[in-house]
């Protein structure tokens, strides 16, 4: 199965279909219908912690069009939680730590750049937030 990275995401085009405890997030082209959105992030550092991977993010371009998009995300769904996160002048998000996702980021150590997978919103009643995959 391949894989769509589009260049320049419009979240104008992202819509959000009500699933059962979910949403899935889609992007609509008027040539092309994805479920999910792969994100290419650039300049980043993985971190190990205890429990999830930080991902640092370094380059301003990936940090905005991740930040437009969870902006419209928000806009979307009741109780959005965002996933990147700020502290001390860095942009980072948490991927869970597990057997899977440590033999898939483990390729990416000492690369400069991760892609990451946008699918699905798992809503419960108090907040909702995004299901992020390493691609």
């Amino acid at each position: 199965m391949g894989i769509i990275i589009p260049n320049h995401i419009n979240h104008e085009l992202i819509s959000i279909v009500p699933s059962f405890g979910s949403y899935k997030v889609v992007y609509n082209t008027p040539y092309i219908h994805v479920n999910g959105l792969v994100l290419r992030l650039k300049d980043v550092v993985i971190t190990p912690y205890s429990s999830y991977y930080g991902i640092v993010i370094k380059d301003q371009e990936s940090i905005d069009s991740l930040k437009r998009i969870e902006e419209h995300l928000q806009n979307k769904v009741p109780n959005y939680k965002h996933s990147l996160k700020y502290n001390n002048s860095i942009h980072y998000i948490t991927i869970k730590r597990n057997h899977h996702t440590e033999s898939i980021i483990n390729k990416y150590y000492g690369k400069a750049d991760i892609y990451i997978n946008l699918l699905r919103i798992i809503r419960n009643a108090f907040h909702s937030y995004l299901i992020i995959y390493i691609a």
